[in-house]
């Protein structure tokens, strides 16, 4: 365990706020060694793994978990998340007897809050979820990160559907990386492919938004005014994330899923 000084020295998730951008790129670093080298002894899903790392950092910088509630979809996508939520000294013991599932587990751990697999159901779990919390005046947020494969199953839509008009205090996170078991396939994938852009747009929106967050008193301001542009002209074009503010949703994105100050800028939004 020398070898990984961050992942040591973290005291509980909380701690991940703490860290300078830096810092955090760093620990993304030794999670992605540790999780090759327990993957490598055990088995296990490692590409789906390596692909959510920076996300799973920035959830946990800008949420205040297990108070607010993330559900994996698919689960297997969840080895950063048990490596950081108090179970960085378990995690050699992945895919073993008596060791840590592969997937969340309620009986695990606090910060397993429904137990998933193969696939489309993080949407309708969260939905029951953030109802509840809301019967209760709980105000704490409710967090389903699908992948686009996911995405397509007929569950998910039925559960965005009921979403969209309740105004629970949901949030719904599509990790679009265009794979499942395979590509995906089918009208869903179809319309995913016309929201995506070029790497080169992210990079110039992503510059643009953090000159402007330098601007004083109108920076942030100015960021939100033209978010909000963009998705009225998303709506009358019907075009881009429409599919999704139709339905009653506020889009944001794309966003690039390694860029660790554009997660957290959005995920504060």
């Amino acid at each position: 365990m020398t070898d990984y000084p961050l992942l040591t020295s973290l005291n509980g998730s909380a701690s991940i706020r703490f860290l300078s951008y830096e810092e955090k790129r760093k620990l993304a670093e030794e999670l992605r060694a540790f999780i090759i080298q327990t993957v490598a002894a055990n088995g296990g899903h490692l590409a789906p793994n390596l692909g959510v790392i920076e996300l799973t950092i920035a959830l946990l910088a800008t949420n205040d978990v297990p108070r607010d509630s993330v559900i994996f979809d698919v689960g297997h996508q969840c080895y950063a998340w048990k490596i950081l939520t108090d179970r960085f000294t378990e995690f050699p013991t992945l895919r073993q007897k008596g060791g840590l599932s592969g997937f969340p587990k309620t009986t695990e751990s606090a910060y397993d809050v429904f137990n998933t697999g193969h696939s489309s159901t993080s949407i309708s779990a969260a939905v029951g979820l953030a109802r509840a919390k809301s019967m209760k005046g709980d105000q704490s947020k409710t967090i389903a990160l699908i992948g686009d494969g996911a995405l397509g199953g007929g569950m998910a839509f039925e559960a965005l559907s009921d979403a969209g008009q309740a105004g629970d205090n949901l949030l719904v996170i599509l990790n679009d990386n265009q794979m499942c078991i395979d590509h995906a396939v089918g009208g869903v994938a179809r319309h995913l492919e016309q929201l995506r852009t070029s790497q080169r747009y992210i990079k110039l929106k992503t510059i643009w938004e953090q000159r402007l967050e330098r601007v004083p008193l109108v920076g942030d301001p100015s960021i939100r005014l033209l978010a909000r542009l963009k998705r009225r002209w998303r709506l009358w074009r019907r075009e881009g994330g429409a599919i999704f503010e139709q339905l009653g949703f506020r889009y944001y994105g794309p966003v690039d899923g390694h860029n660790l100050e554009d997660l957290e800028r959005h995920l504060k939004a």
